[in-house]
């Protein structure tokens, strides 16, 4: 005996979903060989998004990702249940391992194995493991054994931009755009291998369409050695992709020009600025004294800062070992390669 779970289509392009498909009777599938009866079912899920000004998801998003999260998908692996792993030729080392707690690392490395040889061989790069993503990935695939359910969506409502925020993957700062999907499964006995899950989620369109999916670029494994619906030996498989960019936009800059830097002490003269800046970044500085009666001009050279997001202070006594002395100098600071700021700053005391 076996399991069949039929359900509807997630799409990963606009973040929306197909309208669920009507249950369809359950699949006539030839004896299987002798020995315990072997089950399992698949999942899969996309969606993206971005972050406005506000920190929060256009309502439009919201809507999507509403109608994406009442359509969940579940495929069953009927259709090749009884091909044992061995056959399956896998190129992977540990590939053909039933998942134990014991060899945990050696199953998530296959795992991420396999799906990278299907990116490869389409032409598509490599999935990298991701932190985040991992501990998600893992802590999920953990609770869907223990509270004994198989879904996108837990008994507690989370979903998986919820986790995913959780574990601080999804940023909440403007200016960040994101995607995320996730392909979950589970299955008995010798189904139970990297080999024989990967290749389950490559026969089925939604699992196929998240694991070759040009926008992903990082990936989460996680693998647990027990399922959520049988009592027999399996595991649990949950992988959550995800991407994302960050939209440069122009640095917010502005600076105090022909102000005071000190009293009288020649010692606290320089260049004295306030850089507003709207993000962490390496700032690039360089300082030109310009001629003017009896002082040449010259080229005092540059020097690297790190700006932190809001007003930076910032004071320039020395250049190359040149003292700032009062006159005018030309201060122009890049981030990036791009000119961020040029000003001719007084320098007087």
């Amino acid at each position: 005996m076996s399991r069949c779970c039929a359900g509807g289509r997630s799409r990963t392009a606009s973040s929306s979903s197909g309208a669920p498909q009507s249950p369809r009777a359950p699949l006539r599938l030839p004896e299987p060989p002798p020995g315990p009866p072997i089950g399992g079912s698949l999942g899969h899920l996309s969606a993206a998004g971005r972050t406005n000004a506000q920190g929060q998801r256009g309502r439009a998003d919201r809507d999507r990702m509403a109608r994406l999260f009442r359509t969940i998908a579940l495929i069953g692996l009927a259709t090749f249940a009884f091909a044992p792993a061995a056959a399956q030729a896998a190129t992977c080392p540990n590939a053909d391992l039933q998942p134990t707690a014991a060899n945990a690392a050696l199953v998530t490395d296959a795992t991420l194995c396999l799906l990278n040889e299907q990116r490869a061989a389409e032409g598509l790069p490599a999935l990298v493991r991701q932190g985040d993503l991992d501990r998600a990935s893992t802590a999920y695939a953990s609770k869907m054994v223990v509270e004994r359910f198989f879904d996108h969506i837990a008994p507690d409502g989370s979903t998986v931009t919820r986790r995913l925020r959780a574990v601080n993957y999804i940023p909440t700062a403007a200016g960040w755009e994101w995607s995320v999907g996730e392909n979950i499964g589970w299955a008995e006995y010798y189904l139970a291998t990297p080999a024989s899950m990967v290749k389950a989620w490559m026969a089925s369109p939604g699992h196929r369409a998240n694991i070759l999916s040009d926008t992903f670029r990082e990936i989460g494994v996680g693998i647990v050695p027990a399922t959520p619906i049988s009592a027999a030996v399996g595991a649990t498989y949950v992988t959550d992709f995800g991407r994302r960019t960050y939209n440069e936009a122009p640095v917010i800059v502005s600076t105090v020009v022909d102000t005071p830097v000190g009293s009288v002490a020649i010692s606290r003269m320089g260049l004295q600025m306030k850089i507003l800046m709207d993000r962490t970044i390496k700032l690039r500085v360089r300082v030109q004294r310009l001629a003017q009666a009896g002082l040449a001009g010259h080229d005092l050279g540059t020097k690297t800062i790190r700006a932190h997001r809001g007003t930076n202070a910032l004071k320039i006594k020395l250049m190359a070992g040149h003292r700032i002395t009062v006159g005018r100098y030309r201060v122009t600071i890049t981030c990036k390669g791009a000119a961020a700021m040029k000003r001719i700053v007084v320098v007087r005391y």
